[in-house]
């Protein structure tokens, strides 16, 4: 059950680059910091990313096993674009109540290190789950 609760939280996938962005440089306004994912800054624009996370993924017990591949981006020329971006990180936004629902994650077959789940948002009613990818994708 608590596999499928988990599951059902994963409404948005989101890689997080080592893309340069002003601190606070998209945060608009305090609500919005609050409530959109993730809670600070980034790029949101899925078009200036090389990476992607399949959406066919496996659950072993309390394990989730994802793929992630190196795709053509959709606006060559941005920054984010650029071939020494790596993919380090995966960040999920998932019900704050899902704690504890995942022992462990796999990327491309490599476990994911030192998970965190860092609650946000009004009355931190939801958390970020970061996963550190155990070996950067890269092309």
């Amino acid at each position: 059950m608590r596999d499928t609760a988990f599951i059902s939280a994963l409404a948005l996938l989101m890689v997080i680059f080592c893309c340069g962005y002003a601190a606070g440089a998209e945060r608009n306004l305090l609500q919005s910091y609050l409530t959109t994912f993730p809670p600070y800054g980034c790029n949101r624009d899925a078009q200036q990313s090389r990476f992607r996370l399949s959406s066919i993924y496996t659950v072993m017990g309390n394990r989730v096993c994802m793929t992630a591949q190196v795709v053509d981006c959709g606006k060559p020329g941005s920054a984010c674009c650029a071939r020494n971006i790596d993919m380090y990180k995966i960040e999920l936004d998932v019900n704050k109540r899902c704690k504890g629902a995942v022992s462990g994650v796999t990327v491309n077959g490599l476990p994911a290190l030192a998970p965190t789940f860092d609650p946000y948002g009004t009355n931190e009613s939801k958390a970020v789950y970061k996963l550190t990818v155990s070996e950067w994708l890269t092309e």
